[in-house]
């Protein structure tokens, strides 16, 4: 498989036989596609091939077609200007010319523009990847915040935060209550779960006991605050966290 796919934008025939020759000797790097009179007529062969470079003459009539091809849902190829005139290099890197040939061609210039196009195309794929390395490690790590690591004295249990309704603390150890009626005991104290825990979900509601918001049946305010799961379980809201606790569930 060639390296590279290219579309000739020209009408002279001793430029087409140019590019021939120099395309069969450089066959490994660059596979001319077509040869086209005008980029207008080029167009929905761009579309279907999805050539990674055109060369073609500055004038006006590429120019207009070059807008032409921006409005298409492809990615618009490299585009290598030749011409005749040293003063249409301007106007040709406006374009976002990836190199300006100058007319008679040379040889040596329009490889090192080959390669100028694969090093665009290496960087621009380096940076695909790249984007595709930091999106993927972010979905890992929203995948391991979905699961928090429980430690006790023989074990590492890998518990889904959603499936947590409450920690207790007990002593300098903490019980886990998940939604199935699990209790799961671990050696780390209460704090340092609040501190790893979601802060949107998890509230400290008691030195005793740190809720999962999200799990609350109801609010009963009576002889004091209490939390009432959809299990049945009841735990109370320390005095001095009511305050905090009616902010945090916007009461």
């Amino acid at each position: 498989m060639n390296y590279l796919k290219a579309i000739l934008i020209e009408n002279d025939k001793e430029t087409i036989r140019f590019f021939d020759e120099i395309i069969e000797n450089y066959s490994a790097v660059v596979a001319m596609i077509a040869v086209k009179s005008s980029l207008k007529s080029a167009l929905e062969l761009i579309v279907q091939e999805r050539p990674d470079f055109i060369i073609m003459d500055c004038n006006k009539q590429n120019y207009d077609a070059i807008e032409l091809l921006r409005k298409t849902q492809i990615v618009t190829p490299k585009f290598i200007f030749m011409s005749k005139e040293p003063s249409n290099a301007c106007l040709a890197f406006k374009y976002n010319a990836i190199d300006f040939l100058l007319k008679p061609l040379e040889l040596n210039l329009l490889i090192i523009a080959f390669y100028k196009v694969m090093k665009y195309r290496e960087m621009e794929l380096a940076y695909q990847n790249s984007k595709v390395i930091q999106v993927n490690t972010a979905e890992e790590e929203n995948k391991m915040e979905d699961v928090i690591a429980i430690s006790s004295s023989d074990k590492i249990n890998l518990v889904k935060i959603i499936d947590i309704i409450f920690l207790k603390a007990e002593g300098a150890y903490t019980i886990i209550q998940l939604k199935d009626g699990t209790k799961i005991f671990s050696s780390k104290n209460l704090g340092e779960y609040k501190q790893t825990l979601p802060q949107k979900s998890f509230f400290r509601i008691h030195h005793s006991y740190v809720i999962n918001v999200k799990e609350l049946y109801k609010i009963i305010k009576k002889d004091g605050t209490y939390c009432e799961f959809i299990n049945g379980i009841v735990l109370p809201v320390a005095k001095r966290r009511q305050d905090e606790f009616f902010k945090f569930m916007r009461l």
